[in-house]
Formats: structure tokens, C-alpha cells, sequence
């Protein structure tokens, strides 16, 4: 019996997935220097937004229905992991006169770690609600307007336009 080779194409090659996109898009400055804006001083959710500006690079199509369950599960997952992990993050930042800095330091990169884990399950979960890509094309400010429409905090349209156009 001889051996056969087939080569099958992973997911990852054959579009890149979500959490790669996410990673690609926070190494461009202007794009990290957005969502954290967004992020910080108007309390948007970076992975949602890259979430959204994946599904348009994509072509992948979102219907409000879907974008009210990510929106939903996104707010579950920052509001009880996320946002922890990122709060204790920042307070690790400063010393404490019980603890010797390298310890604190490590620490505080073990909680960044579960942070960026964090982040990275929830861009798995909301890639695997997004259905397959087709031909549509949804204007990338209009969707991130919407988004963050109905994720009910206010984002400056300027910071949305400079996001979208440093992610895409």
C-alpha cells in the first residue's frame, strides 16, 4: 500500500483569521494610537471594532441581528475578564512598598499575558459567529458608526475614519 500526500489548506492560509488581522492591525501605530483612544476615552471595545473592520476586509457579511450578539457577548466578556485583567494591569504599573519592583513587574506581565489571552478568545468567539465571506462590501466608516451605535458609547467620527483608515 503506498502513501499518498494531499495538501489541504488550513484555515489560517487560506484567509487569515480574525485574531491575526487584530495582531497586524495593532502593529500599525496610528491604528494602536486609535483604538486606544476609542478604547480609553470613549469606551469602545478595540477587539469589537477590529472584529468589524475584519468583517469588511473580508467580505464577510453582518446583519444588525449579528451585530447586537457580538455586541451583547463582547460586553459580557470585557466587563468580566477583560477589563479586570487591564485594571490590575495598570495598577501593578505603580510600586508598592511591600513588594520588591521584579516581583510586581512579573506579575504585572503574567496579568498582561491573561489579558492579551483574554482578548484573543473573545476575537476566536466573534470570528465564529461571522458567516463565510461573499461579494458584498459594507462601507467601513458607516459600520464602525453603526457598531458603535449600538454598542452605546459616544466615538468621535474622527477616530473611527483614522482607524479605519490606518486598519484598511
Amino acid at each position: 500500500m503506498g502513501r499518498t500526500s494531499a495538501t489541504v489548506a488550513l484555515p489560517s492560509e487560506r484567509r487569515p483569521g480574525l485574531a491575526a488581522y487584530a495582531a497586524g492591525v495593532w502593529s500599525r501605530s496610528e491604528a494602536r494610537a486609535a483604538c486606544l483612544e476609542l478604547q480609553d476615552q470613549h469606551g469602545q471595545s478595540s477587539p469589537l471594532l477590529l472584529w468589524r473592520l475584519w468583517t469588511i476586509e473580508q467580505k464577510r457579511p453582518v446583519d444588525t441581528g449579528v451585530i447586537e450578539s457580538a455586541v451583547a457577548a463582547t460586553r459580557r466578556w470585557e466587563n468580566g475578564v477583560i477589563r479586570p485583567l487591564r485594571e490590575a494591569r495598570r495598577r501593578l504599573k505603580e510600586p508598592s512598598p511591600l513588594i520588591p519592583n521584579t516581583v510586581r513587574e512579573n506579575i504585572r506581565e503574567e496579568v498582561r499575558a491573561a489579558e492579551l489571552n483574554a482578548e484573543i478568545a473573545l476575537l476566536n468567539a466573534l470570528e465564529n459567529m461571522t458567516s463565510e465571506p461573499d461579494e458584498r462590501q459594507d462601507d467601513s466608516l458607516s459600520a464602525l458608526l453603526e457598531l458603535s451605535a449600538i454598542w452605546g458609547a459616544s466615538a468621535p467620527m474622527a477616530s473611527l475614519r483614522r482607524l479605519a483608515a490606518a486598519a484598511l
